[in-house]
């Protein structure tokens, strides 16, 4: 398994809210985003029905990360993952890796998810954050298809 490129885009952190959310709806993310973020979702959620939006937006010093430092999937822990879909995007920061292939994630070979590119992969694909190398302020942006319910809570 690979991630597919699918698109860049480089969206403005000017005015994005610092905090988090995970897997929220499109109504409930319309209050929060601000209208040329709320454009980027609606692109990358296209042939996606109701699909769970995760984000975040800090400001980091160097050696902090937005994400799991550790091999992880996105989605549903423990139960099939069939017909799961991720679009993830980043802004700011150092790439993402990803595993190609199956086999154990510690030993690659590794893909690398550059930031400002829309990233499409399935709920089995192994991946993991990076920390940044200088200060920034950095956005995590997820557009998932997954049977997760939705967790409409905003977290600063």
């Amino acid at each position: 398994m690979t991630a597919k490129a699918l698109f860049q885009a480089q969206p403005s952190l000017e005015g994005l809210p610092l905090g988090r959310l995970n897997y929220a709806s499109m109504r409930y993310v319309r209050q929060f985003f601000p209208k040329h973020l709320m454009d980027l979702v609606v692109l990358m959620s296209r042939g996606i029905e109701d699909p769970r939006i995760s984000y975040r937006c800090h400001e980091l010093v160097a050696g902090q990360m937005i994400g799991h430092a550790r091999w992880h999937q996105d989605g549903k822990l423990g139960e099939s993952k069939e017909g799961e879909i991720h679009r993830l995007i980043t802004i700011n920061g150092v790439p993402t890796l990803g595993l190609i292939g199956d086999g154990d994630p510690d030993a690659g070979p590794h893909q690398v998810l550059h930031a400002g590119t829309v990233w499409e992969y399935d709920g089995d694909y192994w991946h993991r954050a990076r920390p940044v190398e200088t200060a920034c302020k950095r956005l995590m942006l997820r557009v998932s298809k997954t049977n997760m319910r939705y967790r409409n809570h905003w977290e600063r």
